[in-house]
This record gives C-alpha cells, sequence and structure tokens, in this order.
C-alpha cells in the first residue's frame, strides 16, 4: 500500500484520474453493478473515481463518514477534498493512475470547473445513483438519469467527467448522459483514448508495477 501512495505522489500531475476500487459492501455493490459495462460481464474493479489536486489531497463526491478538509464535518457529501493517502488506504484494493493527453490549458480548464463546482457545494445524489443503476440493467442507452434529472448532484465519476467536460470531449464522447457515467463506462473511455499514459497500481491488495 505505500509503494502505491508514494508512487501516486512521486508520479502524478495535478488532475490526473485516479481509479479505485473497495472490497466492501458499498464497493462490491457498485462494482457488481457496472457488470453490463465490462467486457467480460464480470463485476468492474472500480467503485469510485477522483482526481489528484496536488502531493496530498485528491477532489471528489463521495458520500462521506470521516471528517473532511476545510469542514471538518462528519455526515458530509458531495464534492470535497481529501488526503490522497487516506483515500488510497480506505479504497484501494484496486488502484489505478490515468493522465490524460491534455494541453496544460486544458488541465487548468478542468481544475478551474472542479474547483467551481466544489464552490457551488454539489451534493452527491443517492437517488441518483439508484437511477443510474436502474438504467444500466434496464436501459443501456439511456440519455437522462430516471431518479435525478435535477443536473445539480454528481457522484464520483459523473464529476470527474463534468470537470473535464469544459476542457476537452474525451470523456464525454458516449452515448451515456454526464450523470449516467459510472467508474467503469469512464474507464472504457480513457482506456481507448491515443497516448493517454495508464499506471495500473495495485490489485487485490497488492502492487502490481
Amino acid at each position: 500500500m505505500q509503494k502505491t501512495i508514494n508512487f501516486i505522489q512521486e508520479t502524478a500531475y495535478e488532475m490526473d484520474i485516479l481509479f479505485l476500487g473497495a472490497d466492501g459492501f458499498i464497493g462490491n455493490l457498485i462494482r457488481k453493478a457496472q457488470d453490463t459495462q465490462t467486457p467480460d460481464h464480470k463485476p468492474s474493479r472500480w467503485s469510485h473515481v477522483a482526481m489528484v489536486w496536488d502531493r496530498n489531497l485528491i477532489i471528489e463526491s463521495t458520500i462521506g463518514f470521516e471528517p473532511y478538509v476545510g469542514t471538518g464535518r462528519k455526515w458530509d457529501n458531495g464534492v470535497q477534498f481529501y488526503p490522497l493517502r487516506e483515500r488510497v488506504k480506505a479504497s484501494g484494493d484496486e488502484v489505478a493512475l490515468v493522465h490524460l493527453p491534455l494541453h496544460y490549458t486544458q488541465i487548468m480548464g478542468a481544475q478551474a470547473e472542479a474547483e467551481r463546482l466544489f464552490e457551488q457545494g454539489i451534493k452527491y445524489p443517492i437517488l441518483g445513483l439508484l437511477g443510474s443503476f436502474f438504467a444500466y440493467k434496464f436501459f443501456p442507452q439511456w440519455h437522462s438519469n430516471p431518479l435525478d434529472n435535477s443536473k445539480t448532484k454528481l457522484y464520483c465519476s459523473a464529476f470527474v467527467a463534468k470537470a473535464y467536460s469544459c476542457a476537452t470531449n474525451l470523456l464525454t464522447n458516449t452515448k451515456y448522459d454526464i450523470d449516467n457515467i459510472s467508474p467503469q463506462i469512464l474507464w472504457n473511455i480513457v482506456t481507448k483514448i491515443d497516448k493517454v499514459k495508464m499506471f495500473d497500481l495495485r490489485s487485490n491488495g497488492n502492487d502490481v508495477f
């Protein structure tokens, strides 16, 4: 685990995408819900997605059960900053780091949008997550979320796609609307981008450099 954390801190650029897969009840539920999106129709490796802010922080949209950086509140939810080290420890049974082939101005545009969404107080949509699960299972080409069409809440992977949508169309060229982009859909997109850099760091609790 420490080797993975060290690698991210030494290698990652601002706004690199961090894919995480936790093995707990919620993590496994999210992974299983994405089995229609994986090539082998097995549960996804991924249950969470975040973006690297700097050496020590990530920015993410999540359900919070710990005190958050900046607010100190528990049970907070939505777009927040969180220690990179603690997130990898909590959700790092599977870990991959992705660096998109973008110009510096595009990266800064995505960063500015992520910060704007943080300042706007974007929340994590519980009903929206359930709506996406419903859409994945029964309506693979659904273009909107049946339980959250307000466009004012974003879960983790939708938040990442939203932030980057202001800088590039690389993450939004998909049949899914942004509010339905799952971690696996995001993974499917980035793995097909030309010149993308991907680092598979950890699998089932083991470092796999």
